[in-house]
């Protein structure tokens, strides 16, 4: 009988041993369940900032920024409601660029004041990472926020106009200081201008436009497509020649 008595407590010793084991178990798998739950929020909250800051949906938004978000409207006020849509890309320390603006710029002025086109530029930064600098980035920012002064094109004119040679790459006091003051910023708006460029405010969207074009599938500069066709830059000798490729 004693014997039976010791079986019984050593079987219910057992099973209260056993109850609390698996009490345990569930303790463990409820804690590890929430630190990987605790652990995944964190690190998808991590990936959806950093998704969101890649892709722009940060970025601050210039004023004359396209509808698309993907680049800068030169002539938002006189492009007319059946006007061809001109998208040209291109990269400030692209030599090949300079050549593009400085040839076709009269055309360009004269297409965009007439409202047959709106034309769209679609600034890129590829260029720095062959050239291991920031020219393209930092020109780029200047040029935005001269857009906020009112004054993109002029910017965009003058650096070209300044553009060193390939591979040496924009200084800083050109593009903040020089550029600025040649296209007659002054006072208040040279401040604000100033202090945009400090701040690289306008970079959260260099980044986007430069991400998008990439996504659009281009490869090259300058790259010029109108209506979404690309324009075989190649066979088109003068300005003439460029004018009727886009109109026709």
């Amino acid at each position: 009988m004693a014997k039976k008595d010791f079986d019984n407590r050593r079987a219910q010793l057992r099973a209260m041993q056993q109850a609390e084991a698996r009490k345990q178990r569930n303790r463990s798998i409820v804690i590890t369940v929430v630190v990987v739950v605790a652990v995944l929020a964190v690190v998808g909250g991590g990936i959806m900032a950093w998704l969101q800051i890649r892709s722009g949906q940060e970025a601050t938004i210039p004023p004359s920024a396209n509808e698309a978000r993907t680049g800068i409207v030169m002539n938002p006020d006189t492009a007319g409601p059946d006007a061809k849509e001109l998208e040209i890309y291109f990269d400030y320390q692209c030599p090949a660029c300079k050549q593009f603006e400085q040839q076709m710029a009269g055309t360009l002025e004269s297409m965009a004041q007439s409202g047959e086109v709106k034309i769209t530029y679609h600034t890129m930064t590829f260029m720095e990472r062959n050239l291991r600098n920031d020219s393209s980035t930092m020109a780029t920012n200047g040029a935005y926020c001269a857009d906020a002064q009112g004054l993109y094109e002029d910017y965009h004119t003058s650096v070209f106009a300044n553009q060193p040679a390939e591979g040496s790459g924009y200084s800083e006091a050109l593009l903040r200081e020089q550029i600025p003051q040649q296209i007659g910023m002054e006072g208040e708006a040279l401040t604000s201008f100033q202090q945009c460029f400090d701040q690289k405010k306008f970079d959260g969207y260099v980044k986007k436009v430069d991400t998008e074009a990439a996504k659009a599938g281009i490869t090259g500069t300058p790259t010029v497509r109108v209506d979404g066709e690309e324009i075989d830059l190649k066979g088109i000798g003068d300005p003439e020649a460029f004018r009727e490729a886009v109109l026709n």
